[in-house]
């Protein structure tokens, strides 16, 4: 059922007019976000942290209490282990994670009720 919903839809999707680098930085605003790439739940994860606002979006990477599937296609748990230990939990204990999905968290929060941690 899945593959003939994917082929009935004309997406009609942009193309792509470059990719965006591990450590860039845009502003939003007077915002600064830094991109940090976190692959494993996709294979192109992205999280965008806000070092200001101590804040960092982390998409369906971490969740509260959990992470991100991995058994879809693309899926790697190894690499969402290695984003999540690397990149999210070494940011300051205070920092406000905002996930994909459910409340937010902490990094402090996370490493000491995340089973997965």
């Amino acid at each position: 059922m899945t593959s003939m919903f994917r082929l009935s839809m004309n997406w009609n999707l942009p193309a792509i007019d470059r990719y965006i680098d591990e450590g860039e930085e845009f502003m939003l605003g007077k915002t600064t976000v830094k991109v940090l790439h976190t692959p494993g739940h996709t294979p192109g994860g992205l999280s965008y942290y806000i070092k200001e606002a101590k804040t960092i979006f982390t998409g369906d990477t971490l969740f509260q209490g959990s992470i991100g599937r991995t058994d879809l296609p693309g899926g790697n748990m190894d690499e969402e282990m290695n984003s999540i230990r690397k990149k999210i939990i070494t940011l300051p204990a205070d920092t406000v994670i905002y996930s994909g999905h459910g409340p937010k968290s902490t990094v402090a929060w996370e490493l000491k009720n995340n089973p997965y941690l």
